[in-house]
């Protein structure tokens, strides 16, 4: 199926689903969902649409710690700028 038959069968106005719409893309050991992740942020983006792309491939934990990191990262350098140009 190429992309074209994928947007007919669709059938989304533009190609984009409607506003507020919601879209949740699994895959398989049998079947990757690559393709479609491409095709909807293609379509998204050519459209000027805005974007939210979480993948969540590990435990929650791990994207937790990594978050707690760069939030103690970016208050360490924003009080680094604060300090430096006054």
């Amino acid at each position: 199926m190429g992309y074209a038959t994928l947007d007919a069968a669709l059938a989304f106005p533009n190609n984009v689903p409607p506003p507020e719409a919601h879209i949740v893309i699994t895959d398989t050991l049998k079947s990757n969902a690559n393709f479609l992740i491409h095709h909807f942020l293609g379509n998204h983006l050519k459209a000027d649409r805005h974007v939210v792309l979480i993948g969540l491939s590990q435990i929650f934990n791990h994207y937790f710690l990594i978050g707690r990191k760069l939030v103690n990262k970016a208050v360490c350098c924003m009080s680094w700028i604060t300090h430096r140009c006054m």
